[in-house]
């Protein structure tokens, strides 16, 4: 309903007379200056034109547009300003409001009066664009003032001022705008919409701060969270800090709910302390009383995605035996294997080593500019290489005494440690340094591992001993590799231990140990072998091994041998067969929800949510692999052993391993199976920090955790004996 008088628009007859009275009138408090006419002040120049601009809280408002106001925290039937307007002058003449009317429905819901909610004075008003002093002098604020109707009652209006304002040279003697006031509520917004960690090293912590605004006008109350993803990943709320766990993947309540007040904004923090260098990923999501966001807001999370690399080779230096007195150098290739530029900053030999060793580092970039350089400091520019591109370093030993022999009878060898100092992942890298002074000329064994120090499961590694050196001009006639392996990796060198550079198949996780011992031309074996340490780490969020023994294997390196096979079930797998007996239909050999050796890669919704089996052993010993990339949060998957086949060998003692981000995070060995005996392994409920093993009561298939849940009966592994799915014909 109007606020001020009269309820129809002034005529520009009306306007003109207003002028001239105002002319004549003392100013009022709100004028910027004196009235055009009353001997204080300047009149209009040629040309110059007021013109009005308004806006609500800090937006401009249009003619014709819409004012969105919020009842805020007003309960039906109370008054209070739910919105600020503020008129200025943007011309350069005095802007003259005639009045200012408002209309609402329902009738007398809205009204206008002072900022501070107090009474409007009577216009008209004067605002000039020279005023000088107080705020209120070149400028007229309005307190839009609602009486909230019952609930469910939308309160609109229409603003209408005249005046005299000139827009795009027509004098505009009414601008109009709608008012709607929408229910007061809380509205959450966090920046980054999308949280990137960006590149984190081993042993850090990695912080990044989350701003939960709330751009309501009632308090936004955040009393729950779910955060799923890299077990590296954490987040601070309040007071209290989480890691992604079971618990946070089925979802957290706050001790205390997180209140923040409309207008304002309150701080989470996400971590990331990784320990491989693999890239992360997870969701933070925020459950709040914001109506808008019923399934909460989520934030997705990454780390370490690419990144600097420094990789090393060899990755250590061994000079063997050298004779006294004499210069022997070793070569090192850095290279930049990443898809960020690598900086290395500190290169050195380690306080505490042997003075017999020193460093060649002008050949790298920026080093080279002529002279000896044996150190890389932080007082030094750091050493850039693009992706991809190669440095290279030496290391020189000149030996001064013959080694004494140890107790074993072998030298006692001069060591070192090379340190580096870069941006890559692994930010600090030490490398052995060691070599003896010898009086004989015996031959130096030299091992490269194309594939490097640290590969994947099923990586076929080229060893290389073509490198090793004779001395005294001759040459290499004779090489003999052994290999140190994991438990249960039967693998070979190929085609024989006594090749210059054999292949090897690393199937299992663990570490592999490598030596070679090298005859020269004059029949001088290398006075000590060469060693060098390949370690296999699974690179999937999880893989699992399933390796076993048959005794009456004689060979398990021939075709003939028992066919155990590994099975890994989808929570949806269902065969309608009760093959166990247990009373409910059995998982595995499902034909689309079980990875096994009829669909070794299933489509469960996606590469990286489906698993692949990569081994499959027919023939004796293993290992069979499978591996997922990306398991589901919150599905619980089950492992399954089967014995297919014995091949007349009878009886087999299995070992099931299961790695979780790398990390060896369950085993259990020594299991005898029969013929046709089923296994049910356990359970992972991901994101899982082990496997819960599958236990019942002998005889029974009720579940245990110890024996006392059983009466004193034992609590046993569940094996189903003779068990073969009429789908699928067993031996």
């Amino acid at each position: 309903m109007p606020t001020t008088p009269p309820p129809t628009p002034p005529t520009a007859r009306a306007l003109r007379a207003a002028r001239a009275a105002l002319a004549l009138a003392l100013p009022f408090a709100l004028l910027a200056s004196p009235a055009c006419g009353d001997g204080g002040g300047k009149g209009p120049s040629s040309g110059a034109i007021p013109t009005i601009e308004i806006s609500e809280g800090g937006r401009p408002v249009l003619r014709g547009g819409t004012v969105i106001a919020s009842t805020g925290a007003l309960e039906p039937g109370d008054t209070g300003v739910v919105a600020e307007l503020r008129v200025i002058n943007t011309g350069n003449a005095v802007l003259e409001i005639a009045s200012v009317e408002i209309d609402s429905s329902p009738p007398g819901t809205l009204s206008l009066a002072a900022a501070d909610g107090s009474a409007l004075p009577a216009p008209p008003y004067l605002i000039d664009p020279n005023a000088s002093g107080g705020p209120n002098r070149s400028s007229l604020t309005l307190g839009l003032v609602l009486h909230r109707p019952p609930e469910g009652v939308r309160p609109t209006g229409t603003i209408t001022v005249h005046s005299n304002t000139v827009i795009e040279g027509v004098e505009v003697e009414s601008f109009v705008f709608a008012i709607d006031v929408e229910e007061g509520r809380p509205v959450m917004q966090v920046t980054p919409a999308q949280a990137d960690m960006g590149n984190v090293s081993q042993g850090r912590t990695g912080d990044l701060p989350l701003s939960i605004v709330n751009q309501g006008t009632l308090p936004l109350v955040i009393d729950r969270f779910t955060l799923s993803g890299h077990p590296a990943l954490g987040v601070t709320l309040g007071d209290d800090t989480w890691d992604v766990s079971a618990e946070t993947v089925a979802g957290v309540t706050l001790p205390t709910p997180l209140t923040i007040a409309g207008g304002t904004t309150a701080i989470a923090t996400l971590h990331f302390s990784p320990t491989t260098p693999e890239a992360a990923s997870g969701t933070l999501t925020l459950f709040s009383n914001d109506p808008t966001l019923p399934g909460g807001k989520a934030v997705p999370i990454s780390a370490n995605v690419g990144g600097p690399c420094l990789e090393i080779a060899p990755s250590r230096v061994d000079f063997g035996g050298k004779l006294v007195g004499t210069s022997a150098t070793v070569e090192l290739t850095l290279t930049s294997c990443g898809d960020k530029p690598l900086s290395i900053s500190e290169i050195g030999l380690a306080a505490g080593g042997s003075d017999e060793y020193t460093l060649a580092l002008e050949t790298l970039p920026g080093l080279d500019g002529g002279g000896a350089v044996t150190e890389l400091t932080t007082d030094d520019a750091p050493v850039v290489l693009a992706p991809n591109a190669t440095a290279k370093l030496r290391v020189v030993y000149v030996p001064a005494d013959v080694s004494p022999l140890d107790a074993g009878g072998q030298p006692v060898r001069d060591t070192a440690t090379l340190h580096l100092v870069s941006n890559s992942f692994y930010a600090e890298r030490d490398l052995d340094v060691r070599g003896f002074g010898t009086d004989t000329p015996c031959p130096t064994a030299v091992i490269r591992v194309d594939e490097g120090e640290e590969v994947i499961p099923q990586t076929t590694l080229h060893l290389k001993g073509n490198g090793s050196v004779a001395q005294g001009g001759g040459t290499i006639a004779e090489w003999l590799w052994e290999v140190e392996q994991p438990d249960g990796s039967v693998s070979l060198l190929l085609p024989a231990a006594t090749a210059a550079n054999p292949t090897f198949e690393a199937n299992v996780a663990g570490t592999y140990l490598f030596r070679l011992v090298v005859t020269d031309s004059s029949g001088l074996a290398s006075c000590v072998p060469a060693e060098e340490t390949v370690q296999v780490i699974p690179d999937e969020e999880l893989h699992i091994e399933l390796l076993w023994e048959t005794p009456k294997d004689e060979d398990l390196t021939d075709t003939k041998g028992s066919d155990l096979d590994l099975h890994f079930t989808d929570p949806r797998a269902d065969t309608g067969h009760d093959v166990d007996g247990d009373g409910a239909d059995d998982a595995f050999f499902d034909e689309v929800f079980d990875c096994f050796y009829f669909h070794k890669t299933p489509n469960w919704g996606g590469a990286d949510a489906s698993p692949t089996l990569d081994r499959d052993d027919t023939d004796g010993a293993g290992p069979e692999n499978i591996n997922l990339h990306t398991p589901e949060n919150g599905k619980t998957y089950t492992l399954g052993v089967h014995y297919f086949d014995d091949h007349d060998m009878d009886a087999a003692f299995a070992e099931v391993r299961v790695y979780i981000h790398g990390q060896l995070a369950w085993s259990d060995a020594g299991v005898e199976l029969a013929q046709a005996d089923m296994w049910t392994v356990g359970t992972l409920t991901w994101p899982a920090e082990t496997l819960t093993p599958a236990t019942v009561c002998a005889g029974t298939f009720t579940t245990c955790a110890t024996s006392a849940d059983c009466g004193g009966a034992a609590c046993e592994r569940r094996i189903a004996p003779a068990y073969r799915p009429p789908n699928f014909p067993v031996p």
